[in-house]
């Protein structure tokens, strides 16, 4: 037998916490990417100027469109699924925008009750410019 040493190399560290974390929905890399480039491309400034006459002051339009953009990337069949995606990720997910909470389900469904011709006419030439 050889007479070389074996040296001990460190082994995986295990960390365990009473708190379980679940991850991340796989396309929340997706809609980081798109949330970064409608910041960078000035959309969720523009969005931040838009007026809305609302029943509520709690959201305002750019949350709307922020969670109906997250619907889209997340293909959800439903909101409900949807909301059940980002369990324990909206404040992440809001946070890329700069906001600090998502709008509830309920609360998102008050809003696009509340949407009118001239809240959509706003949106109109960010999203269809031509």
């Amino acid at each position: 037998m050889s007479n070389e040493r074996l040296e001990r190399t460190a082994g995986p560290t295990i960390v365990a916490s009473p708190e379980s974390r679940k991850a991340p929905p796989p396309w929340m890399v997706q809609a980081t990417v798109v949330l970064q480039a409608w910041k960078h491309e000035g959309l969720v400034e523009a969005l931040r100027g838009l007026r809305w006459q609302r029943p509520s002051k709690h959201f305002v339009l750019m949350d709307v469109v922020l969670v109906l953009r997250l619907v889209a990337v997340s293909n959800a069949r439903g909101l409900r699924s949807f909301y059940g995606q980002i369990r324990g990720h909206e404040v992440a997910l809001s946070l890329l925008w700069g906001r600090d909470r998502l709008l509830s389900r309920s609360g998102l469904l008050t809003a696009l009750r509340a949407l009118d011709d001239a809240c959509l006419a706003q949106l109109e030439p960010l999203f269809c410019p031509t």
